[in-house]
């Protein structure tokens, strides 16, 4: 499938699923007109959304509203998992002993059912395994089990890049380093036409060799798709969003330079240059 179908069965997918369910035939005939295999792949994710929905319902014995989470990742007879090394919103990432490679790599998984989150997974992995570059982590393979997805990539033997930051000390050759390195690894996400969205000093890790990669592409986004023109509303991490991205305003390259300035500014002083207000 080509980025640009790929995108527009996103964008109709999040509009469908804005819509009241007696509303959204009507929708689809309007925006997909005789495309029947369109229409049919649309029609496919929202039957996977619902029941995403009556397993939310079905798990949750007092009636309150609770996200879907899949089990933990006990291992299968490829890999066996030696621990879990992080857990995000829609993915959790396992160090594993991979018997066919022969090699201990890093393996994620889907963490949230339903469509939306399936999507995203499944964009985190096209992105990486579309671009090359010594500053990005490197993916290996997708897959499927049982229902469950998870990729594997490179497993980084490092510290974030604060924690590096801080261990120069006077070393400013050394930080001019590593942030060339960042900023090198950014670029090559933009020169493909794409945001990071999330740049943080835990997705940025830096080896024993001085080797800086930047990781964790789940909210990865096209730089001019229904994300970065504000459709979806507020997306990141609090603390190093910029501020359009934190009011849910278009984004754009400068938003992942501004997460950037954070993570410089917070390795020089030790604080970010500003604290996010309390939700009220």
């Amino acid at each position: 499938m080509d980025e640009n179908r790929r995108e527009r069965i996103q964008t109709l997918l999040r509009s469908a699923l804005r819509l009241a369910s007696d509303l959204r035939a009507a929708y689809l005939d309007r925006e997909c007109g005789s495309d029947s295999d369109l229409r049919h792949q649309i029609e496919t994710l929202l039957v996977a959304e619902k029941s995403t929905e009556v397993l939310r319902q079905a798990v949750t014995a007092d009636g309150a509203s609770y996200p879907f989470r899949e089990p933990e990742f006990a291992g299968n007879a490829r890999f066996v998992v030696q621990r879990r090394l992080g857990r995000g919103g829609f993915g959790v990432v396992y160090q594993v002993y991979d018997r066919y490679r022969e090699a201990v790599l890093a393996l994620k998984t889907l963490r949230r059912a339903g469509a939306g989150p399936l999507l995203q997974f499944k964009n985190e992995f096209r992105v990486l395994a579309d671009i090359s570059h010594p500053n990005l982590v490197t993916l290996y393979e997708l897959m499927q089990e049982e229902g469950r997805r998870f990729f594997t990539m490179e497993l980084v033997d490092g510290v974030d890049f604060r924690s590096h930051a801080r261990s120069l000390g006077d070393n400013l050759d050394g930080l001019r380093r590593a942030l060339r390195q960042l900023a090198d690894g950014v670029s090559a996400v933009h020169q493909y036409g794409k945001l990071h969205c999330d740049l943080k000093p835990s997705n940025v890790l830096v080896d024993a060799t001085g080797r800086v990669r930047i990781l964790d592409f789940g909210l990865v986004t096209d730089a001019t798709g229904p994300t970065a023109s504000g459709a979806i509303g507020r997306f990141g991490t609090p603390g190093y969003m910029s501020p359009e991205q934190a009011e849910g305003l278009p984004v754009s390259q400068a938003t992942d330079w501004y997460s950037v300035g954070v993570i410089l500014f917070e390795s020089l002083t030790g604080e970010r240059p500003f604290s996010m207000p309390p939700s009220s």
